[in-house]
């Protein structure tokens, strides 16, 4: 119930991450306002993560956008529970990470079903593979391209949700198993 109240009733897109300056928050907070101001169709987003170190310009927008209107929302004390909530009632997610050493958001918005927006380096397409559309983070120009396009076709959110159902996703058993082969490989017990 804390979380709806906090998102209101209105479609929204997803950003999960803790608030750091390598998750890029600054630069998609301004795109998304910036759209929100030209986009009547553009959904809230959430942001779900916690406040960490050298985001003090995202952390002030986040916390001065209020009210039901506000293009943005943070969630910063979200529990497991509250991100399967989210996940499962997103429009779709965006992910503007600058580096990864994996970029966990981004599977997990495949495994809840939900199209993913995300930045097209580091890791981030290893995780996401064919199922995600991805941008440059580092050109506003690009991910306004990559956000307004998305936003403007439901459409495609419905051909990118069909894709991610009959995709074979990993589970983490396969992790495991693959992790144990490996190990057993390296200390020659195959």
């Amino acid at each position: 119930e804390r979380i709806a109240a906090l998102v209101g009733d209105k479609p929204f897109a997803l950003c999960v991450g803790t608030n750091e300056v390598r998750k890029n928050h600054e630069r998609l907070l301004s795109v998304w306002a910036n759209l929100s101001a030209r986009q009547p169709d553009m959904p809230r987003l959430v942001v779900a993560g916690q406040r960490g170190w050298r985001a003090k310009a995202a952390l002030a927008r986040l916390d001065a956008a209020r009210g039901v209107d506000a293009p943005y929302v943070l969630v910063d004390d979200s529990s497991d529970a509250d991100l399967a909530w989210l996940y499962s009632r997103a429009r779709f997610t965006v992910y503007a990470s600058l580096m990864e050493g994996w970029g966990l958001p981004i599977g997990e918005s495949l495994w809840f079903g939900a199209p993913c927006l995300a930045s097209g380096v580091s890791s981030m397409p290893e995780v996401g593979g064919a199922l995600c559309s991805y941008f440059d983070p580092n050109d506003t120009a690009d991910m306004t391209r990559a956000i307004a396009e998305i936003v403007g076709s439901p459409e495609r959110i419905e051909a990118m949700r069909t894709a991610i159902s009959a995709a074979p996703l990993r589970r983490w058993a396969d992790v495991t198993r693959d992790l144990r082969a490996d190990l057993a490989v390296r200390s020659g017990l195959r």
